[in-house]
């Protein structure tokens, strides 16, 4: 226990020095940035789902929800609270044109995640185009876009995360 403890103080010492970053298996890396930790976040999409859905509808090339709802969090990969932006797309079968809404996503700290209603009323959607939902974090970085966005094909309902 000594032997780490040393072992981690020398590498803080050694970090502050320069642009050395040394991590152990059991401590997770900060990012430095001229011996200076930077601030990160991992904002994703976790969810995309309705509370209700209409389940008959195999035969055409549509989704009906009665709602559009996005489960987004601030993953444990980061080290910063964040707030952000949800962008949610989708092809209106009722308009035939594309749809996007554009919702604030509050502050998250980290692990923590939030259910936002992207669209309040009834959806009828273009199945093989899918409903885009797509994060952005607006404080802080995210250095993971991998998991910015998704988009789900099929109607969910009752997610639990």
């Amino acid at each position: 226990m000594k032997s780490n403890f040393k072992l981690a103080l020398l590498s803080a010492i050694v970090a502050l020095w320069g642009n050395i970053s040394i991590s152990f298996a059991d401590t997770p890396a900060i990012p430095l940035i001229r011996g200076k930790v930077m601030l990160t976040s991992d904002l994703e999409v976790r969810n995309i789902f309705a509370q209700a859905c209409k389940c008959d509808l195999t035969d055409v090339d549509a989704l009906y929800l009665n709602t559009i709802k996005v489960r987004g969090g601030n993953s444990s990969f980061g080290n910063a609270a964040t707030e952000g932006i949800l962008v949610a797309t989708y092809h209106d079968l009722r308009t035939g044109a594309p749809a996007s809404v554009t919702r604030p996503i509050p502050r998250l700290n980290v692990g923590q995640s939030v259910e936002i209603v992207a669209v309040s009323g009834p959806v009828l959607a273009k199945r093989s185009v899918g409903i885009k939902a797509e994060v952005r974090a607006t404080t802080v970085a995210d250095p993971y876009p991998g998991n910015n966005a998704l988009i789900e094909r099929n109607c969910y309902n009752a997610i639990v995360d």
